[in-house]
């Protein structure tokens, strides 16, 4: 103990070092302790929230595959560059993925929009 603290300021280290080293948390299985935290940590994750994150990324990454994909088409064929919109699967796409992105966050239907999601992933592939 240092002996500049006060007895009040040495009973308090002495129990901050007992409670960070309790004999409970040095003798317990490293094993059982690590599976036990990421338990509690899983346990602590609000799954909602993540899968409206993971629904939205999944838009993004539509409309950024369908925008490249137009933009390949547009540099190949410069003189057609309206035929993209002419078979409509391109706005359909902003549309429905801009639908689900707006759904998923505001709503609490999942289903309607994994099936707008569904929607924006297909167009984007037949852009």
């Amino acid at each position: 103990m240092n002996p500049l603290l006060t007895p009040q300021e040495q009973a308090h280290v002495a129990h901050v070092r007992a409670v960070q080293h309790s004999p409970d948390d040095l003798d317990r299985n490293p094993t059982k302790a690590t599976i036990a935290d990421l338990a509690h940590w899983l346990a602590r994750i609000d799954y909602h929230k993540a899968f409206i994150r993971a629904v939205q990324l999944l838009v993004l990454l539509s409309i950024a595959y369908a925008s490249y994909k137009l933009v390949a088409i547009w540099q190949q064929y410069p003189g057609v560059a309206f035929l993209p919109f002419l078979d409509m699967h391109y706005p359909l796409m902003l549309f429905s993925g801009l639908f689900t992105a707006n759904y998923i966050q505001h709503r609490d239907s999942e289903g309607v929009a994994i099936i707008a999601l569904l929607s924006t992933m297909l167009n984007s592939l037949l852009v």
